[in-house]
């Protein structure tokens, strides 16, 4: 699994960047877990409302932290 970008500019000192655009490669049950993920976050988000700070996929999928080396952590942030 791999996420891609091209940066629009950059936010802050410590490297995060606002991407154009974002590119994920990976296999059809990592793209369904990713897909799964925005969906259960979008749903805490709503019902959560200000409450909601954000959340990690690597915290949310029990798999994905088994190929923390190679798989990108994806967050949802409010």
């Amino acid at each position: 699994m791999k996420v891609f970008g091209r940066i629009r500019r950059h936010c802050s000192d410590d490297g995060l960047v606002e991407l154009s655009e974002a590119t994920f490669v990976g296999s059809p049950d990592a793209l369904r877990q990713i897909a799964a993920f925005l969906s259960h976050a979008a749903q805490q988000l709503e019902q959560r409302g200000e409450r909601f700070s954000h959340a990690h996929i690597q915290d949310e999928v029990e798999s994905w932290g088994s190929h923390e080396s190679e798989w990108p952590d994806v967050i949802v942030a409010s």
